[in-house]
């Protein structure tokens, strides 16, 4: 790299990419996973305030069915990412 990084965006994109290209994902699932894993363990650790998450109103207009379906592709999108980075060595 031949070019001077001079923003924290740009060196969070390229490690995406970095990561992304290693693990076969698209850099921007690299992304999402990394920000729920830090949602995860800052409920487990109690830095996530829940009572100010039950305060704001979710306002999602979706049938429960579809909701299902989307939490449950959600969920086997993270532990493939979570699976794949194991493999590599990054988690």
């Amino acid at each position: 790299m031949s070019e001077t990084i001079t923003h924290s965006g740009e060196v969070t994109r390229l490690m995406a990419e970095s990561i992304a290209k290693k693990i076969g994902e698209k850099p921007e699932d690299v992304i999402w996973f990394f920000e729920l894993r830090s949602l995860i363990e800052a409920s487990r650790s109690g830095r996530l305030d829940k009572a100010e998450i039950i305060r704001k109103p979710a306002g999602i207009d979706l049938p429960l069915h579809r909701l299902l379906t989307a939490g449950k592709k959600n969920l086997e999108k993270y532990r493939r990412i979570e699976e794949e980075l194991r493999k590599a060595g990054l988690v």
